[in-house]
């Protein structure tokens, strides 16, 4: 496991774009600032949510908080008779740019500080070394700030520090000689950019170049020399490399659209709204466009949630409540039927994860996932041939196996159990709405019908008007004794008033 922040992120990026291009399919996962925004009751998610409803009603929680970290593991299988894949996992800390007009609103969530703390979270390196990203409203904005040639000041917390920078160099300049430098040191960051964009629109008989990572040398030049370093290729200030400096991340979401590899991921559908809002586009009002940009984004993604559900009838007959005990069980599965599923071979760098687990750390998490999709296939291959015989298949082969899969996005807890990113969604497989009918005269409420159909069944209730209620439910067994309860409720429902 590689742990990318802003200190090393320019060092490892070509590494990782050339890894990238070489994996054969690519394991992803978030950890976020929060999870549901709670300030709104209609955002409770619901049985009877649509997916463009729940859409709608996730994209609040989107906008409101952001990516704290987001964990890549890339798959590459060997050449050799092990069945192997060679597994490289990049850990990276994000935060949003504050950079002279940037200045991103986001909030926290305390549950979500809580789990992330729990699981041993490194906070100090999302605050401190997050790397920036933009999406691509917010690189035009900042292009047209920058063609523009007058750097406005910060308006955030290192505002006094620039001013500070400001003053000391305007008092050096009028005594400096032509030629003459100032350096200034202990520059963080996208300082070390900001500081150079106010001197120079500032003052036209100064240049400025960077020395080393947090250093910038500060040079009294004539105007004429001004405007032939200006048109200089070497510009330490470059519009693209200020641009470049300030997208990272970004650049890493783009190498991964331009390699067009299968995408992997765990109940995946928060993840791509993420994806979509702060390394692409802000959310579209509507979902079907959503589902047509991620689709023209990545066309290949395969979601282990959805693909576990589809087949647990052929493969694990019970329900499995997370994705590391789905691992645990897949691979016992395997051991029963003596197939030797694919092994990982972890790549130096990377052996930590081959030695504990490291739950909810988004690289570890985006490890299991991809190691869960070729269980997947491994145990859905066996069940096709019907010969329980150790074999090597190729990528090509899992992949094809869960084909059928490609594109369909889990959803919980909604009307539909899934939502396709390259077609039409599919007929509700939930058993149909009950209409509840409380006699006249008697008092009710939705949580009084919930609370008296609640031993039967997980379910929901919407008033739907006086006297009547919508009841959802996502079992069978438990419509059937909602049914039967239901002539009793119609009945005996209710207190009077």
């Amino acid at each position: 496991m590689c742990d990318v922040t802003a200190a090393n992120f320019q060092q490892m990026y070509p590494q990782i774009q050339e890894e990238i291009a070489k994996c054969d399919f690519v394991a992803i996962d978030t950890e976020l600032t929060g999870l549901h925004s709670i300030s709104s009751p209609s955002a409770h998610l619901s049985l009877f949510d649509s997916p463009e409803e729940r859409y709608q009603k996730l994209k609040p929680s989107v906008m409101r908080f952001t990516v704290s970290q987001i964990g890549l593991s890339l798959f590459t299988q060997q050449s050799d008779s092990t069945n192997g894949f060679a597994t490289l996992c990049y850990n990276f800390y994000l935060f949003p740019p504050n950079f002279g007009p940037m200045d991103a609103e986001f909030t926290f969530q305390s549950s979500s500080c809580s789990f992330l703390t729990k699981y041993g979270f490194d906070f100090k390196k999302f605050f401190r070394e997050g790397i920036p990203y933009l999406n691509e409203e917010q690189e035009s904005t900042l292009r047209n700030i920058l063609n523009a040639g007058s750097w406005p000041l910060s308006n955030s917390v290192v505002k006094d520090l620039l001013k500070i920078t400001i003053a000391e160099v305007s008092e050096w300049v009028v005594h400096a000689q032509e030629g003459d430098s100032l350096t200034l040191s202990n520059l963080r960051g996208l300082q070390i950019f900001e500081v150079q964009l106010l001197l120079r629109s500032g003052m036209i008989n100064i240049w400025t170049e960077v020395k080393d990572q947090d250093t910038v040398v500060v040079h009294k030049v004539s105007s004429s020399k001004r405007t032939q370093l200006e048109r200089s290729a070497r510009d330490s200030c470059s519009i693209e490399l200020v641009l470049e400096a300030v997208l990272g991340f970004t650049r890493v979401f783009r190498v991964l659209v331009e390699a067009n590899k299968p995408m992997v991921g765990h109940n995946m559908l928060l993840d791509l709204m993420y994806i979509h809002d702060k390394f692409y586009r802000p959310l579209p009002e509507s979902f079907v466009e959503f589902k047509s940009n991620v689709h023209q984004l990545f066309p290949s993604v395969f979601d282990t949630k959805h693909i576990s559900k589809r087949t647990k009838q052929e493969l694990l007959p019970f329900r499995i409540s997370n994705l590391i005990a789905l691992h645990v069980a897949l691979e016992s599965r395997l051991v029963d039927l003596a197939q030797h599923g694919p092994t990982r071979i972890h790549i130096a760098s990377c052996e930590r994860y081959a030695h504990g687990d490291y739950s909810h750390e988004a690289a570890f998490d985006a490890f299991i996932c991809g190691t869960v999709l070729l269980q997947l296939a491994q145990l859905l291959l066996a069940n096709q041939s019907g010969v329980f015989e150790p074999r090597i298949p190729l990528i090509g082969e899992y992949l094809a196996t869960v084909e059928p899969h490609k594109n369909n996005i889990n959803l919980i807890r909604a009307r539909v159990s899934f939502t396709s990113l390259s077609g039409a969604d599919p007929q509700a497989e939930r058993p149909p709405i009950l209409l509840v009918k409380v006699r006249p005269g008697w008092n009710s409420s939705t949580a009084e019908i919930a609370k008296e159909f609640a031993t039967f069944c997980s379910l929901d209730v919407r008033k739907k008007s006086l006297g009547h209620y919508l009841l959802a439910t996502n079992e069978w067994k438990g419509l059937c004794c909602s049914v039967a309860a239901a002539s009793v409720l119609v009945f005996f429902l209710g207190r009077p008033g």
